[in-house]
């Protein structure tokens, strides 16, 4: 019920933005580990901790600008494309 009452949208388009996310994390999961584990191939230990600072870092940055945005469909798209 959040993105159909916070941003107005129909229950299909608020179920398909919600399912977004578990599909997401197919893809999202599988290429944080093969880039993690290339980063400890060509630069050790310290090379994943690097990876994940930034991962880290940029997911922190890009929610401050989520949370700027209007609630709109454009907010929801910012939304997905934060997660």
């Amino acid at each position: 019920t959040y993105f159909k009452d916070y941003f107005k949208t129909s229950r299909e388009v608020a179920g398909l933005t919600a399912s977004l996310f578990g599909l997401m994390n197919l893809f999202a999961r599988s290429v944080g580990g093969i880039v993690s584990d290339l980063a400890n191939v060509k630069f050790g230990h310290r090379g994943r901790h690097w990876v994940f600072f930034t991962v880290q870092f940029l997911v922190g940055v890009t929610m401050i600008c989520f949370s700027l945005v209007p609630p709109s469909q454009f907010g929801v798209g910012v939304f997905v494309l934060i997660c």
